[in-house]
């Protein structure tokens, strides 16, 4: 599977690589337009110059998500922000910074990453945190989140900061009392992490 630029879209490998992990096979990274933005920092820009002038005109957003008491900074394209926190399974989120230039964004995540934010969580991660006292982690994700807003490391961003609304989805998901001693169905299958 490699994304196209010029196209907009996903191909199939031309290869017909079998893959024993990941969703690429090394063709496929090497020619895939988007990787270098998944792995972007915001210091330099890897991509395509194609890539560059879209995502210099992209509306992004970056975000906080709270797994319980783990809590991740990310970033998304404005348009896409909700169902990102969905297809994560976050119990809350909150946009922090509306910005307009997914580079600028890249790089605001990267310093909450620096500040002790976690980058990612794997599905294999997040099922011990399946139980939780959510009124008691929504609070602490709600005063961390506020702790960033307020960080004078970000004080150049306030005209990007929206007023925070606070999303708790952790209302929405069937509650357990137990992990399961098999967590086989838990668990996602290699690429689905």
């Amino acid at each position: 599977l490699t994304f196209d630029d010029v196209g907009g879209t996903y191909h199939p490998c031309p290869l017909a690589s079998k893959l024993r992990s990941g969703q690429q096979c090394r063709y496929c990274q090497s020619d895939d337009a988007l990787l270098p933005c998944l792995n972007c920092d915001g210091s330099v820009c890897l991509a395509a110059e194609s890539v560059r002038a879209k995502c210099r005109e992209m509306d992004m957003v970056v975000y906080l998500t709270g797994f319980a008491s783990q809590i991740k900074a990310g970033v998304s394209q404005q348009f896409r922000l909700e169902r990102r926190w969905v297809e994560q399974g976050a119990d809350f989120a909150v946009a922090l910074f509306r910005l307009p230039d997914g580079k600028e964004a890249r790089r605001v995540e990267s310093l909450l990453h620096r500040m002790g934010l976690l980058n990612f969580l794997t599905g294999r991660q997040k099922i011990p945190l399946l139980i939780f006292d959510a009124a008691t982690a929504f609070e602490r994700f709600q005063g961390i989140a506020r702790k960033m807003l307020s960080d004078p490391l970000f004080s150049h961003l306030s005209p990007h900061s929206p007023a925070p609304e606070f999303h708790d989805y952790s209302r929405r998901y069937v509650k357990i009392d137990a992990i399961p001693e098999s967590t086989e169905v838990l668990t996602p299958q290699p690429g689905q992490e």
